[in-house]
């Protein structure tokens, strides 16, 4: 049964770009029901970057707000109250108690929906609280979506995931590229708990540059993974370090234009794989079905993940062994096998 008319959706999303495009899967179902609503999504931080990821739709609004800054919270409660239908994200440790409270205080009463984040005081906050099957048990955080619409009466017309960009062939020109006859290479996830060591980022893009004959673009952000980037890069002739060279719309257009995207289980590779890019995950053992399996993007990604290792084990290195250990060998096959096709 179909909700009553819907003017206003709300989603709180971590400050990510894996995060926000699992939000913005949930506002464009809603959107698509109810074409004339105002759908927002709202970060605490990196609110720049979420804007420019989502910069062609013309119907999402971002909105960055954190307790640092209280004149930018009292803003987006002026901004955000009145919601219909607000739903707060997915979380395997508990979802922010002060998020939770402003969520409550901008939604209308019947309109606020949440996962079950094994909090006790769910039931008082939340009008409609929604099993969540955690990272290492669901079948992919767009069946975890699925839930929240269908329990919302919304119906579920977008099966897919998809990203609508600003083409741009400019940003092609600049670094000298060709469409199809390039390498993006992202081996960053914002933490180093998620991430592989500097010593296995050069020796991968060394044994992927040694195999093929384009160009390897090295992306990432400023600052210190720019020095790591030039450092992998470090006398080799085709490969370029670019990380923080461009904006996240220049980011699109280069995915959407390489032949082959290698990247950690992150954002980088949700784009590639938004895109359908063939891409190649390096990701730790146990979440790859949950962020990158069938359900979500129906096979099209490689994951490598070595099983052999044990991540819950103490570690030699804050590094998960299941991505450092990953055979260099066997991602250099499997992006081989995708470019020769």
């Amino acid at each position: 049964e179909m909700r009553a008319d819907i003017k206003k959706v709300l989603t709180l999303r971590a400050s990510s770009i894996g995060d926000s495009l699992m939000g913005k899967y949930f506002l464009e179902n809603v959107h698509a029901a109810y074409p004339e609503s105002r759908a927002y999504i709202l970060v605490g931080g990196r609110g720049g970057m979420i804007k420019d990821l989502f910069r062609a739709y013309s119907w999402l609004t971002v909105i960055e707000a954190n307790r640092k800054s209280p004149g930018s919270v009292v803003r987006a409660f002026r901004e955000l109250s009145g919601c219909d239908l607000t739903l707060t994200q997915e979380a395997e440790n508990p979802f922010s108690l002060p998020s939770k409270i402003f969520a409550r205080l901008v939604t209308k009463r019947g309109g606020l929906y949440g996962f079950d984040d094994q909090w006790f005081g769910n039931s008082m906050i939340y009008d409609h609280v929604v099993p969540f099957e955690w990272d290492h048990q669901s079948d992919g955080i767009i069946v975890e979506e699925r839930k929240i619409l269908y329990a919302a009466g919304i119906p579920v017309s977008k099966k897919e995931f998809s990203l609508e960009y600003n083409p741009d062939k400019e940003v092609l020109k600049r670094f000298g590229l060709e469409k199809g006859s390039f390498i993006v290479m992202h081996l960053f996830a914002g933490t180093p708990g998620r991430e592989i060591s500097q010593k296995k980022r050069i020796e991968i893009v060394r044994a992927v540059n040694e195999n093929y004959g384009g160009k390897i673009l090295l992306t990432g952000g400023k600052g210190s993974e720019r020095e790591r980037t030039d450092g992998a890069a470090s006398g080799l002739e085709r490969v370029m370090s670019i990380a923080g060279d461009t904006t996240m719309q220049e980011f699109i257009n280069l995915i959407a234009n390489a032949q082959v995207v290698v990247a950690l289980n992150t954002g980088a590779g949700h784009i590639a794989s938004h895109l359908k890019v063939p891409t190649v995950i390096i990701s730790p053992q146990g979440v790859e079905r949950a962020w990158f399996g069938e359900e979500m993007y129906g096979g099209r990604p490689v994951i490598l993940s070595n099983y052999d290792v044990d991540d819950t084990a103490p570690r030699e290195s804050v590094h998960p062994p299941s991505m450092e250990h990953v055979a260099t060998s066997e991602v250099v096959e499997r992006v081989s096998r995708i470019v020769n096709k």
